[in-house]
């Protein structure tokens, strides 16, 4: 059984990037038995994107030595693996190619023909765009959002317009917002008799966290205080990573340790934020046989085939085409497993099932298939007191990232909070004392949901921002706040904010929460079912935690903010600019 070992590379902004490395002999495994082991298991994600990497730090010598002359001993199947990797750094860099190597992949009439030879994305048929164009307003959108660079207008900014007007009227504009409901809600929980959240404390919470983490051995270490953001308690723990996959060729574990983190403002919030996140990700990195998924509290059962295959069979499948993937799905058979959907808005409505992909719902999911994104997005991905409260902060959390890709920076947008909480004020104090500026813009889209970005300018001029969503602005905010990777309480002062900002009250952020959870995700629902949004649920808790995990599906919503060239720039991004800027 091969091992890999679970990897920290980098930590940029608040996000850990890792790797999974094949061992032999608790070593890393070389190129060269890597690449015959990459014969057996052409679909191994994990393996092909271990040797690529290493490929790409070679010198342009060493790439001839090991690809193109390695592949004389192959057949042809395994020698298109390696024309496969060769295209694959052209993808990346043709620079790292000799003129040998390039000479030979010129020979391949099209790359997206060699992707059936590899299991990432690079060669695979992507959506079609304008690439030059879509990479020349990338970098204006990045300035913006990532260094608030003020956008010219279009008329300035000497650039072809992104979309056509027939395109951005293409935009649905939402037939319901969440203040509506909301008051429509109000009614209802005031006409009716509607059961309430057993009230149990964050201490109480996180002690029934603890308790279920230790015993199942996950947690790896102490709790550790730190200092990379501007919550007042931040704290990290490790867990252990201990899978393996017997599934299709594949036939590995995968061992390692990773870190979680919780932010809040007192000590218990902090810390039972840090033991959900581990109870979501322990729940989210899943051991998979032929059987199906191990320690899956309900519906273990993977269903393998094409999408147009199981159709045929009669299930209903998720349509591709809603989930804005940057490659086309061209009906590749894959691994699936059963969620659910509200069938109607409305209480108690009935679910109905979906099969959807494992590789979207699962973290560091390596199955004998290929892969329908570069990096599948944990967004949507929640734990909870109860199902409906881990489902209402699931969704929660897409609408949030949401908000975050569909959102320019614009200073009209910003404001600064006054408040007359005792303890906002003591951690205001504190901020000004240390020289911070801290300030806000509301990210708040159409369906009316609370988004509130918090940024902090850099003295040399860089930002540090994130975000927060949900139902009570104020715990937005909060959220917004605390998760803001600014050193506190021993790190330098920040630069001068913006001037002249609208001030808010803290105290007159609305909120949208009802006191019943089931009503409350019931009118959550039916503002996405009516604005055509209907979520899908997975539900991955496990049977010996038994503490309640789902994974939320938005479709036609945006899980990924980052602007990376593989990402078409969403339409309401630019539509949001044409906006502002037409107001200004």
């Amino acid at each position: 059984m091969l091992e890999y070992q679970y990897t920290h590379d980098q930590t940029t902004s608040t996000t850990g990037f890792f790797s999974c490395i094949p061992t032999q002999n608790g070593q890393p495994m070389s190129l060269e038995q890597g690449l015959l082991l990459l014969q057996k298991t052409p679909n191994d994600s994990f393996l092909h994107r271990y040797i690529l990497r290493r490929l790409v730090n070679e010198k342009a010598a060493n790439i001839d030595t090991l690809l193109v002359d390695f592949q004389q001993t192959f057949s042809l199947d395994k020698l298109n693996i390696c024309n496969a990797l060769l295209a694959e750094i052209f993808e990346i860099n043709p620079k790292l190619l000799s003129e040998q190597a390039l000479a030979q992949i010129k020979n391949q009439t099209k790359f997206s023909l060699l992707s059936n030879f590899s299991p990432l994305v690079y060669l695979q048929d992507k959506v079609k765009t304008d690439q030059e164009l879509q990479n020349s307003w990338r970098k204006v959108f990045l300035k913006n959002i990532t260094a608030h660079y003020k956008i010219p207008s279009l008329s300035e900014i000497k650039l072809t317009p992104l979309y056509s007007e027939v395109e951005l009227a293409a935009i649905k504009t939402p037939k319901v917002n969440l203040e509506e409901l909301y008051q429509k809600y109000k009614l209802i929980e005031k006409q009716n008799s509607f059961a309430t959240t057993v009230q149990t404390s964050p201490k109480e919470m996180a002690e029934v966290a603890f308790e279920r983490l230790s015993e199942c051995g996950i947690i790896a270490g102490r709790e550790m205080r730190h200092q990379a953001s501007l919550s007042p308690v931040a704290l990290q723990r490790l867990w252990n990573i201990n899978l393996k996959v017997q599934q299709g060729k594949h036939n590995y574990i995968l061992k390692g340790q990773a870190n979680t983190y919780g932010r809040g403002l007192t000590l218990d919030i902090a810390r039972v934020s840090c033991l959900m996140e581990m109870v979501e990700r322990a729940s989210a990195y899943a051991s998979i046989t032929e059987q199906g998924v191990l320690h899956k509290q309900e519906n273990a059962e993977i269903f393998y085939g094409t999408r147009s295959s199981l159709l045929a069979q009669g299930y209903e499948v998720l349509d591709f085409d809603t989930l804005n993937l940057d490659i086309k799905y061209q009906d590749q058979a894959l691994h699936f497993i059963k969620g659910e959907y509200p069938s109607c808005s409305g209480l108690n409505a009935p679910s109905k099932t979906v099969l959807v992909p494992m590789q979207l719902v699962y973290l560091f999911n390596n199955l004998d298939e290929p892969d329908l994104c570069d990096a599948p997005s944990s967004t949507g991905l929640a734990a909870g007191k109860s199902l409906t409260e881990a489902k209402i902060s699931a969704l929660t959390e897409v609408l949030e990232r949401d908000a975050e890709a569909t959102h320019i920076y614009h200073k009209k947008l910003c404001f600064n909070i006054q408040t007359q909480d005792q303890e906002l004020l003591k951690l205001f104090s504190a901020y000004r004392y240390q020289g911070i500026n801290i300030q806000f813009q509301d990210l708040s889209g159409q369906l009316g949901m609370p988004c509130v970005k918090c940024f902090v300018i850099g003295n040399k001029g860089q930002v540090y921002r994130a975000t927060g969503a949900g139902l009570d602005a104020k715990r937005a905010l909060i959220s917004a706040l605390t998760e803001t990777p600014f050193p506190f309480p021993d790190g330098p002062s920040s630069g001068p904010g913006l001037k002249s900002l609208e001030q808010v009250s803290f105290e007159a952020l609305p909120s949208y929460r009802l006191s019943s959870p089931e009503l409350t995700l019931t009118m959550l629902e039916e503002l996405l079912i009516e604005n055509e949004l209907t979520p899908i649920y997975i539900n991955l808790t496990r049977s010996d935690l038994s503490l309640p995990v789902v994974k939320a599906i938005i479709p036609n919503l945006y899980t990924n903010s980052e602007l990376d060239e593989n990402n078409k720039i969403p339409y309401r991004l630019y539509s949001h600019y044409l906006k502002l800027n037409q107001n200004s």
